[in-house]
Order: structure tokens, then sequence, then C-alpha cells
């Protein structure tokens, strides 16, 4: 459903549909039941939608097979999305280490990340999320692995959490940042970085404003196995940037170009988009689609979504939008 629109947007993105195979209703009454009709259903669409439309578009969009986490996962579905990413040769993507450790070892008897690795979800073409919760030999594991992280530190504080990013880069992991959640503003991610390493290590001089920068650009290029091409503005790779409109409020005057950007730019600062020498938002407007009507149809379809998620489970229904 997302495909065809990220196609026609212009933007560049790695898509998949993030898998599990629990039964939801028993779920809801708090019981963790395998389902196999669900998982024949789940991994037949992160297949199929990887096989339509990855390398489409001159390779803007890629496919990426995705697990939700361990604890919705049984082995057999692991198993079936490494087969399917080998088979594809495609990355991986699953959320690790984010406070289901106790659940992982009730539902699967094992420790987190020793089945993590049984069923092929550490290795150098996986993208690990959060990994927060996380001690001294599971950070082994990740780095001896290749595993790489996408670090997200704006939704991790949110949950209270800091992710220990300094210990995994001592030990050589590869790590980028990351959202994990729509609401983001991605300069707000770059801040959420660094005050949370200066908060973890208790120094206010742990992870400077250029480090933040390369974690949200050539870092996460290199996560997504795409710093040859992207990341960085060098001759050969491919013209995926972002102008900013320096003479804003907040942004005036500039000394440090950099640190100005990190510590105070805001995404309503960005006046110019270009995805592959194409321009995709000019003077701070969407040119590929129509932006009021886009927000007209997602607040719809969110409404709808939730009122049939109410009728299903009876709560959780957000208000109705204005």
């Amino acid at each position: 459903m997302f495909a065809p629109f990220i196609e026609s947007s212009g933007i560049r993105a790695f898509i998949g549909v993030m898998v599990n195979d629990v039964n939801l209703d028993a779920l809801a009454s708090g019981q963790t039941v395998f389902d196999d009709a669900v998982r024949t259903q789940q991994l037949s669409q992160a297949i199929g939608l990887a096989e339509r439309w990855h390398g489409r578009s001159d390779g803007r969009i890629q496919a990426v097979m995705a697990a939700n986490g361990l604890s919705m996962s049984s082995p057999a579905l692991l198993k079936g999305l490494r087969a399917a990413a080998d088979d594809l040769g495609l990355r991986v993507s699953i959320h690790l280490g984010f406070g289901e450790r106790e659940l992982v070892e009730s539902v699967h008897h094992r420790a987190q990340f020793n089945y993590a690795l049984d069923c092929g979800m550490l290795g150098t073409d996986v993208i690990a999320v959060h990994c927060y919760d996380v001690d001294e030999t599971e950070i082994d594991m990740l780095a001896k692995s290749g595993t790489s992280l996408a670090h997200c530190p704006h939704m991790n504080q949110f949950r209270g959490e800091v992710a220990p990013i300094q210990a995994m880069q001592s030990r050589g992991m590869q790590i980028g940042l990351g959202i994990d959640n729509y609401f983001s503003d991605y300069f707000e991610v770059l801040r959420s970085c660094i005050a949370s390493a200066r908060i973890r290590a208790h120094d206010p001089e742990v992870l400077s404003a250029q480090d933040a920068l390369a974690l949200g650009t050539i870092d996460a290029a290199a996560v997504m196995g795409l710093d040859h091409e992207i990341g960085s503005i060098e001759i050969g790779k491919k013209a995926d940037l972002q102008i900013i409109d320096m003479r804003r409020l907040g942004l005036t005057p500039t000394n440090d170009p950099v640190a100005t950007l990190v510590y105070h730019g805001h995404g309503k600062d960005v006046e110019t988009v270009i995805v592959d020498g194409q321009v995709v938002v000019s003077n701070g407007r969407v040119q590929t689609a129509d932006e009021d009507a886009l927000i007209t149809q997602a607040s719809q379809a969110a409404t709808a979504a939730w009122d049939r998620f109410s009728q299903r489970y009876g709560s959780f229904v957000a208000p109705a939008p204005n």
C-alpha cells in the first residue's frame, strides 16, 4: 500500500513488512500463542513485497526483511525470514534488547541474544534496533557477530532508557541514528543522541555535534550498506542533499555551522530536499504530493484504524482530529 506512494514521492527508502506470528487475540488475553497460518501469511507478504519492490526506481527503493522482535516471533518465523533474506540478498532488521528479556526467556526458554543468534538474527547483514537493555556479554555478542545498530535515542528517552553506544563503538560496532516513530523531528534525534550519551557518561564533552551529525548521515548510510552511494558529499556519490535556511531565528548568527545546525536546527528550517538529483522539496513544500490533501487523508485513515481497533479490543481510542 505504501510502496507506490514512496515511489511517486521521490524519497529514498528501505521498506519491509514487519512480521510476527503471534495470535493477537490470545496475546490480548495475556497468552503468547504462535499461529502457523499467521506465519505463512506474514512471510508471504514480506517476501512478496521484497520481490516486487527491491531495487525499483534505480535502486532508490530497497527492501529489508523485518521482524518485530523476539518474544513475538517463533523460531520458524525468524529462520524463515533469515532464509528469505539470504535467498534475495537483503538485509534483516529486528528490534532487540528493548525490554523483553524476561518475556523472551519465558516464551522461548532461552536468553534473548542466544535465541537471536540461533535464529540467524545476528550477523553482518542485520540491523538491530534499540539495544538499550544489554549487558557487557551481549554487547560482545553483537560486536563479534558484526551486527549494526539503528540507535533511536529520541524514542528510547521516552521509555526512560539510554543505549550504551560508547561501549558498542569501543568494540567496533557500526552505529547510525534511527527514529522508530513518525513523530520525530530528525534534528531532535541528533540532540537526543548527544544529551543521552552525556547523561549516561556524566560527561559534558562526550559526543560532539560533528559526531552526532556523522551518526545521522554517513554512519547511518553505512548501517544500511549504502555509504558508497550516499551519506556524504563526494564526487561520484548520489545527490541526496538537504539545503537549510540558516538565516532564520535560532540559526543566526552562525559561528560554527555544524554545531549551530545540530543544537538549534529543526525540520521546518529545511528549505530544499534533493534525492538522487531530483528536487522533492522546494521552499519548504513537498513538490511530489499535495500536502494538504495528504494530511487530510492521513487523518481520516488514522481515525478509521483506531475505530477498527476499538471495535475489536474496546480501548486505546484516539480522539478524532479537529
